[in-house]
């Protein structure tokens, strides 16, 4: 099956989700054949992210690569954003947690200062921040546009938890062996 590579990180993610946090029995299913349909999902869970894993560790080692230049501008970056954000009681910056692990640092009493230094710094590896930017924009082409050939185990559409959201359902459909007519006129559509 060919699927892009950025369908094979949200792929990945999603079963490495499911067995870290959901891969106990489901009991959303009809309690008819519950244990059967279960163990399938599961199985096909567990050696879709087996072969999905190495594919999607070599995906973000490529998204990963910074030039060495490159790095020692988001280090300098970072000591300067820690310099100058806003500090608790213990003199600890003050974080906000945004999505996907994200770290947001509060910078307002000294922001000007922070802004004046920063394009400073931007100044000083202008050349590098442009190199990564059209990286940046050739490696989002190269995620979302080229498929690879990944071997999939399907799965019926029987087999897969009453519990998944839209989006879940969305994210494993290349796990489903029906195709979507046959899958409408399992639902009655």
């Amino acid at each position: 099956m060919k699927l892009t590579r950025e369908r094979v990180l949200t792929l990945t993610d999603l079963l490495k989700n499911l067995q870290e946090n959901q891969l106990q029995e489901n009991t959303y299913y009809d309690f008819k054949d519950r244990y059967k349909k279960w163990s399938i999902f599961v199985y096909a869970a567990q050696r879709n992210y087996e072969k999905l894993e190495l594919e999607s560790r070599a995906i973000k080692k490529s998204v990963n690569e910074y030039s060495v230049e490159y790095k020692q501008f988001e280090d300098e970056r970072l000591v300067l954003l820690m310099e100058c954000s806003d500090k608790d009681p213990n003199g600890q910056p003050i974080k906000n947690q945004v999505q996907n692990g994200l770290v947001e640092f509060r910078v307002i009493e000294r922001k000007v200062e922070f802004e004046a230094r920063l394009n400073e710094l931007a100044k000083k590896y202008e050349t590098i921040i442009n190199e990564r930017s059209q990286f940046m924009a050739h490696l989002k082409e190269w995620m979302s546009t080229e498929d690879i050939d990944v071997d999939v185990v399907k799965v019926p559409y029987e087999t897969i938890p009453k519990s998944f959201t839209p989006a879940q359902m969305f994210i494993i459909r290349p796990m489903i062996k029906e195709s979507d007519e046959e899958i409408e006129k399992l639902l009655g559509l």
